[in-house]
């Protein structure tokens, strides 16, 4: 009968005997090369010069990390401290606009039906001068309801303060630059103008005036809002309207 090879690793002599399987050496080989390298890993842990190096070793990385985070934070204390000290200088010396009571520009005589144009005086009470100025205004009549002939002006349907946002919008008109101690008003094309109603007469309707400066200072963008209402007298007085969103700077 013929015998198969059944692709083992062992091999078939002429005279029927089996050779001895090839791949045992090399898995001793491999055992043997194991062991070799564990009996110097262990004689290097018993060497007291190794432990030593590697002591050391690790130490010396160690203090590098050490010594890089207290540079980070070393480098990073110093930034917040120049970037406080760049605040308080900006703080101290930057532009500041004031706004004043408006001014009604027109005939002398306030009655039904004239039209005047409302100019609002301003200045920079800073120590730089204000850049990039832009001012937006609009005015507004509401309705109010006297009450032995006085107006409680808290009660009064003032809408919300909205000058600064369109002043930001690009539509403002720009006034450029505002130098420090030096007094100005709004140009006609930064004006806003309003005819006199009936009822502004008998104290049913009063008007509000409401503006906003925006302008950059040490490169940070600034407000100054104002909200203005319009007392009917001799002399005219203006008050400033109730709410904190209607009068504000920054």
């Amino acid at each position: 009968m013929t015998e198969l090879n059944t692709g083992n690793n062992s091999e078939q002599r002429q005279d029927g005997q089996r050779e001895p399987t090839k791949f045992w050496p090399a898995i001793i080989n491999v055992i043997n090369s194991y062991a070799a390298n564990q009996r110097a890993q262990a004689e290097k842990r018993n060497n007291p010069l190794s432990r030593r190096i590697g002591y050391w070793t690790r130490f010396g990385a160690i203090s590098t990390g050490i010594g890089a985070l207290l540079a980070f934070a070393a480098a990073l204390i110093f930034w917040l401290q120049l970037e406080d000290a760049r605040q308080a200088f900006a703080d101290g010396n930057r532009a500041w606009i004031k706004t004043e009571d408006p001014n009604l520009n027109g005939p002398a005589e306030i009655k039904p039906g004239v039209q005047m144009r409302i100019e609002e005086p301003y200045r920079n009470i800073g120590k730089t001068p204000a850049l990039n100025v832009a001012y937006w205004a609009e005015a507004t009549w509401v309705d109010a309801r006297p009450i032995n002939n006085e107006i409680d002006v808290s009660t009064l349907p003032i809408p919300p303060n909205r000058a600064c946002k369109m002043a930001e919008s690009g539509r403002a008109a720009k006034t450029g630059v505002v130098y420090p101690e030096q007094s100005y008003h709004t140009s006609a094309d930064a004006s806003t103008t309003v005819i006199f109603p009936p009822e502004v007469m008998v104290g049913r309707k009063l008007l509000v005036v409401q503006g906003c400066f925006v302008y950059d200072s040490f490169e940070t963008p600034r407000h100054s809002a104002h909200c203005h209402i319009m007392l009917l007298g001799n002399p005219i007085k203006w008050g400033l309207c109730s709410g904190a969103e209607q009068n504000f700077a920054n």
